[in-house]
């Protein structure tokens, strides 16, 4: 049974960008919402760039900002050895909530599970579970 805080947002239509989806979900706010955020974000990093648009990627860096924009408190770990997906799964706490970063990918991690922009489904069965974790941010729930 999927955990409770891993579901897709309401709005989520079209064209999906990870990063955006579990910012999202973190945040439990609407996709247009972590949209918004990410983009005020975007335009106060680049405001010395007036030709600087934004295509529809995201950075680490300010998918991190976005959450903070939002209100999540979270707590970051950068990873230093070759870890999975699959194997980061394996020791995180109980209940938590990790906002997870793999190489190109981003997705978000509770009891076993992954959710994403396909949805949610066991560690075991996501596409990505043999990805390299770069960084995550455990998240600080209420």
């Amino acid at each position: 049974m999927v955990p409770d805080g891993l579901a897709l947002p309401d709005d989520l239509e079209g064209s999906r960008n990870c990063g955006l989806v579990a910012l999202s979900v973190v945040a439990r706010c609407s996709y247009a919402e972590a949209v918004r955020a990410y983009t005020d974000v975007f335009r106060s990093a680049y405001q010395r760039h007036p030709r600087k648009n934004w295509k529809g990627g995201t950075t680490w860096s300010l998918v991190v900002k976005a959450m903070a924009s939002l209100g999540v408190q979270h707590s970051h770990t950068e990873v230093t050895s070759a870890v999975t997906l699959q194997r980061l799964a394996q020791f995180t706490r109980r209940d938590a909530l990790y906002l997870v970063c793999t190489t190109g990918h981003a997705q978000v991690v509770k009891n076993g599970w992954v959710i994403d922009q396909r949805g949610a489904v066991p560690v075991e069965q996501h596409w990505g579970r043999r990805k390299r974790v770069t960084a995550f941010h455990a998240i600080k729930e209420d």
